[in-house]
């Protein structure tokens, strides 16, 4: 009877080797880290309001007046400027100032267009439309922006009034939001 009991145990050792073992391929661990980056906060603050100054249309006319972001010309099509003693409806660009961490970019996004409406009594929207932005830091207008190393970018922002024919004399204002994000 000895002999019997090698072969019965061959079985059960060769079954034995064929299963895993307690931890071969059952588990595996592994670490890892998690990290961040807090930055500065990205503001923008207005200093000065987009202003188209003070127009006049001829009789029946239409016009339109567009600020150059730039240079903050002003180009006049069927109006022309009109008298202010003070210099207080001179037209001129908007200001803004963009504040974050020093050397980051931003993207900046400025709307298709706006409607400016009468302040008081009541009339037609004007359009306010082409708005475009310029800076040192903004290369050719476009969207996308770089903090100085100071942090800090400022921008002027144009665009285009269209006055239709018959536009009642008033003031008019537009919300223009101007949104920057970083990239």
């Amino acid at each position: 009877m000895k002999a019997a009991l090698p072969i019965l145990l061959l079985p059960v050792l060769l079954l034995a080797a064929l299963l895993p073992g307690p931890l071969a391929a059952r588990e595996a661990s592994a670490s890892g880290t998690a990290t961040a980056s807090i930055v500065q906060p990205l503001t923008i603050a207005a200093l000065a309001d987009l202003d188209f100054g003070g127009l006049a249309l001829a009789a029946g006319a239409a016009g339109q007046i567009t600020i150059d972001p730039a240079s903050g010309a002003a180009h006049y099509q069927g109006t022309t400027p009109a008298l202010c003693p003070s210099g207080a409806c001179l037209p001129h660009a908007a200001r803004f100032r963009v504040r974050g961490e020093a050397g980051r970019g931003y993207r900046l996004v400025l709307p298709l267009s706006a409607n400016a409406l009468p302040v008081a009594g009541v009339g037609p929207a004007l359009v306010v439309s082409a708005m475009v932005a310029a800076s040192a830091n903004l290369p050719g207008g476009g969207g996308h922006g770089l903090l100085d190393g100071a942090g800090a970018d400022e921008l002027t922002v144009g665009g285009t009034l269209a006055v239709p024919a018959g536009t009642a004399p008033g003031r008019y204002l537009a919300q223009v939001p101007v949104l920057v994000s970083y990239d």
